[in-house]
């Protein structure tokens, strides 16, 4: 499993084994609590309490245990019913990030495991922060187009 994210501030990543499927359990433990407790501390110092969550619809982000979760301990992010679309033009890591990183590890032609992971490690820290800046910029302005479209492209 590799998880990222990206904000304002910097990049996030880990690279876990193999999981078939992520339970709220595992995404609260291994992703949700390290990302509160060391990166977004790291990534934004004495305004990290201003830093708001937006993950996807994968059934681990938005169950009720999840959100129970997170709301318990304090942390602000984007409930499920003021998600935007499920569209890549909307997601600042599928409208631009994702690509990237996915057209640099298909270049790399990794044969093992352990090379995929090596390859993923080295190519995401090679991701410019002033990319996800722009892309981060670049976000509001199409939410805000969708909505003058009533959720339609242009």
């Amino acid at each position: 499993m590799f998880v990222a994210g990206i904000s304002y501030r910097g990049l996030r990543t880990s690279i876990r084994s193999p999981r078939a499927k992520v339970n709220s359990d595992f995404y609260i433990n291994k992703v949700l609590h390290p990302l509160f407790k060391k990166d977004i501390p790291r990534l934004f110092g004495k305004q990290a309490k201003m830093a708001v969550l937006h993950h996807n619809s994968a059934p681990a982000h938005k169950s009720a245990k999840t959100v129970l979760w997170l709301k318990s301990n304090g942390y602000k992010f984007i409930q499920e019913g003021d998600w935007p679309a499920n569209s890549p033009d909307l997601s600042p890591m599928d409208c631009l990030i994702n690509g990237i990183f996915k057209q640099r590890l298909w270049r790399r032609k990794t044969k093992s495991l352990e090379g995929l992971k090596r390859a993923m490690r080295e190519e995401w820290k090679k991701i410019d922060i002033g990319l996800c800046r722009r892309t981060m910029k670049g976000w509001a302005p199409r939410v805000e187009k969708m909505l003058e479209n009533k959720g339609y492209q242009s």
